[in-house]
């Protein structure tokens, strides 16, 4: 039987939709404020870091400071309220950024699991094809299509997991694996002797 380990929270339908709902609200409430570039446009743009930032808030002060020397045809007041929004949006970057980080590790992690749990199944199934047990062959066959691709290309061959690669030997049955199979096989009926 399985491992009676307290399972991991579980992220229902539910929980996708409620945070779905959310995200969608804040794109409408803010959609007024958003700007869409394309990625050549993005290429263009002026790339403005934290000493760009601290230097644009030092050429406000001292167009304020001396106004006479500042053209007609520069908008000071626009200038203070791009580098408002620059500022204000900075913040809120950096928060979606980690909520973003946090969200693709969770999603990483259950990935990992999924994967390693799925692979010691497959070779469950190997341990009761060995045992002959009816119907499982074709199980193999189809599994098994996943590696089958594998040697053919040097990108094929990387794991999508390496910390699998590194772990294979957690996947490796023992011979009390195999008996434990052998066991539950027999409990539920299937001996290959009787055949």
């Amino acid at each position: 039987m399985g491992n009676q380990t307290t399972p991991p929270p579980h992220f229902s339908e539910e929980n996708r939709e409620k945070m779905i709902q959310q995200l969608s609200e804040m794109e409408k409430d803010f959609t007024p404020f958003f700007e869409s570039l394309t990625s050549e446009e993005r290429k263009k743009m002026l790339k403005m870091g934290d000493k760009s930032l601290a230097f644009v808030g030092k050429t406000i002060q001292y167009a304020k400071d001396f106004p006479k020397v500042i053209p007609e045809i520069i908008d000071i007041e626009k200038l203070q309220c791009e580098y408002d929004k620059a500022q204000e949006l900075e913040i809120v970057v950096r928060k979606m950024e980690t909520i973003l980080a946090s969200v693709k590790d969770t999603r990483m992690v259950a990935a990992e699991h999924a994967y390693m749990l799925s692979l010691k199944v497959y070779q469950a199934f190997k341990v009761a094809n060995n045992l002959d047990v009816p119907g499982i062959s074709a199980i193999i066959e189809d599994l098994g299509k996943r590696f089958n691709n594998r040697t053919t290309s040097r990108k094929s061959t990387q794991d999508p997991f390496p910390e699998v690669r590194n772990q294979n030997r957690s996947f490796r049955h023992t011979r009390r694996d195999t008996d434990m199979v052998q066991d539950q096989v027999q409990d539920v009926g299937y001996n290959r002797n009787e055949e």
